[in-house]
Parts: structure tokens; C-alpha cells; sequence
């Protein structure tokens, strides 16, 4: 197991405010979006935040978390993508951190297919579907 503390760490200390240049705001919003992650998933699996590794974020933990919000907190469209895309971002990082990370690449094609389909209206379980089958391989069929 692979714990996740010391790559958010440097996600949120190095990648974004010094090599990506992201703003102090950004960089904010990240870690915010972190920190509703890591409760739901502590909640969710019974563990402390701190304890919690990269392998405990799987796809199906992410869905149920951007439906957490939107069902339980009440979050918009726009405000569970912001979150969204901090975990994309993050499971980018992540894979050049750790290359054996593998279900984490998967996790980030079912991140970008749950974006794109709040942005057509798709609904993300059919993007789901679509992104890990072939009968969506092109984005025009969206």
C-alpha cells in the first residue's frame, strides 16, 4: 500500500504553487476539495485520514463522492467539476510519482469521462459505460 500523505504533500506544497504557477486561490481550492475527499473516504472505509493510501481511492469511491456532494451537500454542477478536476490533476501527478499505480490511470480516464459528461449532459454512469468500452471511442458520439 501506497499511503497518500506524502504526494498530496508535495502536490499541494511543490507541483501546483511552484512548478505549475497556479495561483495562491488555486491552490486553495485543491485543498479543499482534498479535504472533503479524504472525510468521505475516511467516513467511507473507517480509517483516519492519515491512514488512508492511494489504492483506497478507486473509481467507485470518486463516483460516490461527486454524488456526496451534490446529493448531500448540495453542490452544483459547476462545483463538483472543480473537485473533479483537482483529483484528475492529482491522479496525473500521481502517476509519475508512482508508476505502479496503475488503477489510479483508470480512475483518471473514468475522472475525464465523468467530466465531459456533466458537460454534455450525459449522465456519468453511461460515461462511465463509454469510457471503458469501445462503443464511445470518439467524443462526438457524446
Amino acid at each position: 500500500m501506497t499511503p497518500i500523505a506524502p504526494h498530496i504533500t508535495a502536490y499541494l506544497r511543490e507541483r501546483l504553487p511552484l512548478e505549475r504557477q497556479a495561483s495562491r486561490h488555486t491552490t486553495n481550492t485543491y485543498t479543499y476539495a482534498f479535504k472533503l475527499l479524504f472525510e468521505f473516504a475516511s467516513a467511507r472505509l473507517g480509517v483516519p485520514p492519515s491512514a488512508l493510501n492511494l489504492e483506497h481511492l478507486d473509481a467507485q469511491l470518486v463516483l460516490d463522492f461527486l454524488a456526496h456532494l451534490q446529493n448531500e451537500r448540495g453542490n452544483g454542477a459547476r462545483t463538483r467539476n472543480s473537485r473533479l478536476i483537482a483529483i484528475k490533476s492529482f491522479m496525473r501527478f500521481v502517476e509519475y510519482r508512482v508508476p505502479s499505480a496503475i488503477e489510479t490511470s483508470t480512475l483518471a480516464a473514468i475522472a475525464s469521462a465523468s467530466a465531459r459528461a456533466s458537460q454534455s449532459g450525459l449522465p456519468i454512469s453511461a460515461a462511465i459505460v463509454c469510457a471503458m468500452s469501445s462503443r464511445c471511442a470518439r467524443t462526438a458520439d457524446w
